[in-house]
C-alpha cells in the first residue's frame, strides 16, 4: 500500500486497482505533467535539494530475442514525458534489480517461486509488454 491506501487497492505496476488507487495515480501523473510543463524535466532540484535521477528499470528479454525496458522508478515522470512527445528518455538500470529478466527463466522468478504469481499469470504479465498496444489482454 501507499499514501494511506492498503495493498487491497491494487498495484499500479500490474493492476487491477480500485477507484481510489486509480484517482491517486491520476493525481500523481497530473502533478508530474504540470511540473515538467512549468519547470522542464529536472533530475535535480534546489528547493528542496533533491536528486531524483533518471527513470530506473531493467530489461525484459523474450525467448525470440526481443527486449523492452521496464521502468520501475520514476514511471510517472516517464509517462508525462511520453505524453509530451519525447521520443527518447534517458534511463538507468535499477541498482537493486538484475539488469535483465529472461522469459526462459520464468519458473525461477522470485514472484513465481514465492507464490505471489502463478506461472500462467507471470507469463501473461511478461507477454503484455510485447503485445500489440491495440490488443486487449483482459476480459
Amino acid at each position: 500500500g501507499e499514501h494511506g491506501l492498503s495493498e487491497e487497492h491494487g498495484n499500479s505496476a500490474f493492476g487491477p486497482v480500485s477507484e481510489h488507487k486509480l484517482n491517486l495515480e491520476k493525481k500523481r501523473l497530473d502533478f508530474c505533467l504540470q511540473s515538467i510543463k512549468k519547470n522542464g524535466y529536472l533530475i535535480t532540484s534546489e528547493l528542496p535539494r533533491e536528486y531524483n535521477g533518471f527513470p530506473r528499470g531493467y530489461f525484459l528479454i523474450s525467448n525470440s530475442g526481443e527486449w523492452v525496458f521496464r521502468i520501475v522508478g520514476a514511471k510517472h515522470r516517464a509517462a508525462a514525458l511520453i505524453w509530451l512527445g519525447w521520443k527518447n528518455i534517458p534511463v538507468c538500470c535499477e541498482p537493486n534489480f538484475p539488469k535483465c529478466i529472461y522469459e526462459s527463466e520464468i519458473s525461477n522468478w522470485p514472484g513465481v517461486l514465492s507464490g505471489e504469481f502463478t506461472l500462467k499469470d507471470a507469463k501473461l504479465i511478461f507477454d503484455s509488454y510485447f503485445r500489440d498496444p491495440d490488443l486487449k489482454i483482459w476480459s
